[in-house]
């Protein structure tokens, strides 16, 4: 799925359109997580050592953090989505 851009759905959405991004870049690296995992690290080592340490420091809170993220977004969406039928009793 391609999520059209408006200059509506930027600002607020900006962390949402970015994880959206970096799904695609992920998903374009490769046809296994093999493959994708192997691709990414070549990739990594190939830069300068400051711009790795960098991206570690990135990487890190959001490996730490995305799983939970994941969880409260499922439970929100779901929480939104009964709201509705709930009202309509």
């Amino acid at each position: 799925m391609t999520l059209a851009v408006s200059k509506a759905m930027t600002g607020a959405n900006r962390f949402w359109l970015s994880l959206h991004q970096l799904s695609r870049d992920y998903l374009d690296e490769g046809l296994t997580p093999g493959e994708r995992a192997q691709a990414i690290i070549e990739d990594f080592l190939g830069m300068p050592e400051i711009a790795r340490r960098e991206l570690l420091e990135d990487l890190g809170p959001l490996v730490l953090n995305l799983s939970d993220l994941y969880t409260m977004a499922l439970a929100a969406d779901r929480a939104e989505e009964a709201e509705p039928a709930e009202k309509s009793r």
